[in-house]
């Protein structure tokens, strides 16, 4: 996992062999997503595919807590990266 402060977010590099999911737990204080108002907003996750394309995709959120997001992405075999952008 690295920060890419280009795109300011997360990369986190994987060799997929197979269709997976990978669970994050995501420290507030170094990266989240927030509205104005103070409630969370969504992240923006991005994989590169096995063909080199990159496409967004889903997650699911365990209930969030006052210092860590728990994400939970899946992917699928062949895909090497993913992106965690904040909205």
């Amino acid at each position: 996992i690295s920060i890419d402060e280009n795109i300011f977010g997360l990369v986190v590099d994987i060799d997929a062999s197979d269709d997976g999911k990978i669970v994050l737990d995501l420290p507030r204080k170094y990266i989240d997503a927030e509205k104005q108002n103070g409630k969370d907003d969504i992240f923006i996750i991005l994989i590169e595919k096995q063909n080199g394309d990159v496409v967004e995709t889903t997650y699911e959120e365990e209930t969030s807590h006052s210092e860590i997001r728990t994400l939970t992405i899946n992917f699928e075999k062949g895909d090497s990266e993913i992106q965690i952008l904040d909205k």
